[in-house]
């Protein structure tokens, strides 16, 4: 079966507003668009929920493991990964600096008598 991907065919119902026409494309990214989610094109006797629909089914789908079989992890990451350190520094709580300039000021001052 052969899908037009940018053909406008297809009706949602979002809360009770139909919204439409969208293209399969429009509603593979249409967040709004769920599995549960009610669908209907011209030729549908009626609304269906978008899980049972064939022409969908594609849209929910995960992607397929590259060259991998299922449950085995690769011994090296993708090289569009990286690692990511978090480097920030933290600041000190502010009464260990209160603490630390009175220690010092007490040294300076005693020094000083």
């Amino acid at each position: 079966m052969t899908i037009d991907v940018l053909k406008k065919e297809w009706w949602i119902l979002v809360g009770k507003e139909q919204v439409g026409p969208l293209s399969y494309l429009s509603l593979e990214k249409d967040n709004r668009f769920t599995p549960d989610s009610f669908v209907w094109k011209e030729g549908m006797e009626d609304w269906q929920r978008a899980r049972y629909v064939k022409e969908l089914e594609n849209i929910f789908k995960d992607p397929p493991i590259d060259n991998e079989e299922e449950g085995e992890e690769s011994e090296t990451p993708p090289e569009d990964e990286e690692l990511i350190i978090d480097t920030k520094r933290v600041a000190p709580p502010f009464w260990i600096l209160w603490l630390i300039l009175a220690i010092i000021i007490t040294y300076v001052w005693t020094q000083l008598r």
